[in-house]
């Protein structure tokens, strides 16, 4: 009896972890997702308005299209194509830059909010199937009402109890409790379920 009761809460136990890191990998792969459209975003807009300065600038000011050609040296036109495009350059990785703050904070429409309300949907149905995983041990009587303290529902204390069953040193649970008291080991004493719960049950609440 204590063996397969034993052997029921682990697996309640790996069901919780596995939900919550299942959960977790999800958050995290959510919030990569969201950041990489913001990221992609503010790529595009810092190449494109560099892109129309420097092509306004070599039409009209460079000197290097048009009669004005014919009056630049080599020399003159190689200086100006160096400093608009050093000038381009920065501007692109600044405006890189400004362009990412602005989209993260919100500051600007179609920011980072934006991007994960239009994810969200596609996040939700991902992580509802681990969510009713995680719910269906929760609401199972041995996780709920369990029979043994909380600081005993770790995976290493009830192998022991299964071990004390299979040697004949316990035929109840006081007795195994008994046993693993005397033990002192505190890695027996985790209290796993009730830190797997709390875990979950944050993540539940959590807003993303």
């Amino acid at each position: 009896m204590l063996k397969e009761y034993s052997s029921r809460l682990m697996d309640a136990l790996e069901v919780l972890e596995r939900g919550i890191f299942g959960i977790n990998d999800l958050k995290r792969e959510f919030e990569y997702r969201a950041n990489k459209l913001v990221n992609q975003q503010a790529l595009i807009a810092c190449l494109i308005l560099p892109l129309i300065l420097i092509t306004i600038y070599t039409i009209n000011g460079s000197g290097l299209v048009g009669k004005s050609i014919a009056e630049t040296s080599p020399t003159e036109s190689f200086l100006r194509m160096f400093v608009a495009s050093f000038v381009t350059v920065t501007l692109g990785i600044v405006l890189n830059v400004g362009f990412k703050f602005l989209w993260y904070q919100d500051y600007l429409p179609a920011g980072k909010t934006a991007k994960q309300q239009k994810l969200m949907p596609e996040f939700a149905k991902e992580v509802r199937p681990k969510i009713q995983e995680v719910e269906a041990v929760l609401n199972d009587e041995a996780v709920s009402h369990p029979k043994l303290p909380e600081e005993f529902i770790n995976f290493n204390a009830l192998d022991r109890i299964a071990q004390y069953e299979a040697n004949g040193q316990a035929d109840c649970f006081e007795e195994a409790v008994r046993l693993l008291k005397e033990e002192e080991n505190p890695l027996l004493t985790q209290a796993q379920k009730e830190k797997l719960v709390h875990q979950y049950q944050e993540l539940k609440n959590e807003e993303i």
